[in-house]
C-alpha cells in the first residue's frame, strides 16, 4: 500500500524520527540533520546526476557524497559505443563531514575543491550548473561543463522511509527525471556534446541515516516518446517499503506511481543476458537488452563499496494511472547494483 503524503514535514523531527513514511510527487520535507540522534558515522548524503546521450553512445555520471564514513567526489564517463570506462574518483575515508552539500534539491550549492579535482553543482531557479575538472588521475582527465534544466511544474518522486523498525534510521530521497541537458564533457582531450533537444539527465538526491551494511538496485532512463518526455525510476533493496517505494514513471511532466517492481537481472557471470522488468500490477512491463557492462570497486578495509553497472536498451509498455498505454522502444537506460559497508 502506497501512502501518499500531503503534509510537509521536518525530517527528522525533534526526536530524530520520521513522522509519517510515504511518498509524494514533489518535495515534501525539510531535511534537518541537527535533529539526527544516531551516531554521525551512519549519516549518508548524496547528489548523483546521470546524463545519457540519446544515441546511446556515451553517458556521464557526476556524484558528490558526504557519507561521513566515506566522502566521495567522482565523475565517470562511459564510452558505451566502444565499451570503455574512464573514472576519476576522489575518496575521503573517515572524513567526518567536510564536504559541502545543499540542504535541499531545489536550491543551493554542493561544492568541493581538492588537490586533484574541482566539483560544483549550483542550483538557481530552473537551471542546474554542473561543473567538474579532474587532472589526470587514475586512467583519465575529465572536465565537464553542463547545464541541466528543470521545469518547476514537472513532477518528481520523493520517498520518506525508515531503514528498519527503528524510525531514527531513515532515508529521504528525491528523484527528478526528464531534465534536458546541454553542454560538453572533455575526456583525455576528446570532446563530447549533450543536446538539450534530445538528451536528458536524472538527479538522485538522498539524505538519511542508513544501516552499516546496505544494498540498492537502481535503474533509470529517459527518452522522447511520442514527442513527449518519458522517464522512469526504479529503486529497491533497502529500507522498509511498506508505506512507499521509489518506483515511478514520468510522462509529459506527470508522475505515475508504481508499487512493487520485480527485475530478472543478470548476475556478474551472465551480465549480457536479456532481463525483464515488471510491476506487480502489470502497468510497467519492459525488457532490457544489455549493451555494456562494467564494475567499480572501492575498498578501504573498514569502508567498502561495490557497483555493478549495465547500460541497455529498454522496450515495452507503461500504463498511466488513467489507463493510457505508452509504447517504449529501445530507450537507453542505466542499471546499477550497489553494495556497501560503512
Amino acid at each position: 500500500m502506497q501512502n501518499k503524503l500531503t503534509e510537509f514535514q521536518i525530517l527528522p523531527d525533534e526526536q530524530g524520527r520520521i513522522v509519517e513514511p510515504g511518498w509524494a510527487a514533489k518535495l515534501v520535507f525539510d531535511y534537518c540533520p541537527r535533529n539526527i540522534v544516531q551516531e554521525r558515522m551512519k549519516i549518508r548524503e548524496w547528489d548523483s546526476y546521470i546524463l545519457i546521450s540519446s544515441s546511446g553512445d556515451y553517458a556521464l555520471t557526476m556524484h558528490i557524497a558526504d557519507n561521513r564514513a566515506l566522502g566521495q567526489v567522482s565523475a565517470c564517463f562511459y564510452d558505451i559505443k566502444n565499451k570503455a570506462k574512464y573514472e576519476c574518483y576522489n575518496p575521503k575515508p573517515l572524513h567526518g563531514g567536510s564536504i559541502t552539500l545543499s540542504k535541499t534539491s531545489e536550491s543551493g550549492s554542493s561544492v568541493y575543491k581538492g588537490l586533484f579535482c574541482e566539483f560544483m553543482c549550483l542550483v538557481n531557479s530552473s537551471d542546474r550548473h554542473l561543473y567538474c575538472n579532474y587532472s589526470k588521475v587514475f586512467n583519465a582527465s575529465i572536465e565537464a561543463n553542463v547545464h541541466v534544466n528543470r521545469d518547476s511544474s514537472s513532477e518528481s518522486v520523493s520517498v520518506l522511509i525508515p531503514m528498519n523498525d527503528d524510525k531514527t534510521q531513515f532515508c529521504c530521497n528525491q528523484v527528478i527525471a526528464c531534465m534536458p541537458v546541454s553542454g560538453s564533457v572533455t575526456v583525455n582531450s576528446q570532446n563530447f556534446e549533450f543536446d538539450s533537444g534530445a538528451d536528458f539527465a536524472v538527479l538522485d538526491w538522498g539524505r538519511g541515516v542508513w544501516t552499516k551494511n546496505c544494498r540498492r538496485i537502481h535503474c533509470v532512463g529517459n527518452a522522447l516518446v511520442n514527442g513527449k518526455p518519458f522517464g522512469f525510476n526504479i529503486g529497491y533493496g533497502f529500507g522498509n517499503t511498506d508505506a512507499a517505494t521509489e518506483n515511478a514513471f514520468f510522462y509529459d511532466g506527470v508522475c505515475h506511481k508504481l508499487d512493487k517492481i520485480f527485475i530478472d537481472y543478470p548476475c556478474a557471470d551472465d551480465n549480457y543476458k536479456m532481463c525483464t522488468v515488471r510491476s506487480n500490477d502489470k502497468r510497467f512491463e519492459m525488457k532490457i537488452e544489455p549493451i555494456y557492462y562494467c564494475e567499480n570497486e572501492h575498498d578501504f578495509t573498514v569502508v567498502r563499496q561495490s557497483e555493478k553497472i549495465m547500460f541497455g536498451r529498454m522496450s515495452g509498455t507503461a500504463v498511466t494511472e488513467d489507463g493510457a498505454k505508452i509504447e517504449v522502444k529501445d530507450m537507453i537506460c542505466y542499471f546499477e547494483q550497489s553494495t556497501g559497508k560503512y
